[in-house]
């Protein structure tokens, strides 16, 4: 049995796939980030909206590099609790 070069980088690729996707799982079970901190790279704050400026709106490009992104650069809007409830 002999594994070339290709086949060897694209094993070593899929077993980095799932190293890296259970590492990011267990980071959320630990940390509690939210959804979109550990899909996307949040780039900087562009915009706030809301009661009490709540919804903080953030560029940000997609951490996943192995699907070409139709929209490389996207905006999340984030929820802060705290500043609504003192909002209120």
């Amino acid at each position: 049995m002999s594994l070339n070069m290709k086949t060897l980088t694209q094993a070593l690729a899929k077993g980095s796939a799932v190293i890296e996707k259970t590492v990011q799982t267990t980071v959320q079970e630990v940390t509690g980030l939210p959804r979109a901190m550990q899909d996307y790279e949040l780039i900087d704050q562009i915009a706030s909206a809301g009661p009490g400026l709540a919804w903080k709106l953030y560029s940000a490009k997609s951490r996943d590099t192995h699907i070409p992104a139709v929209y490389p650069i996207v905006c999340v809007w984030m929820l802060d609790k705290k500043a609504l409830s003192e909002a209120r």
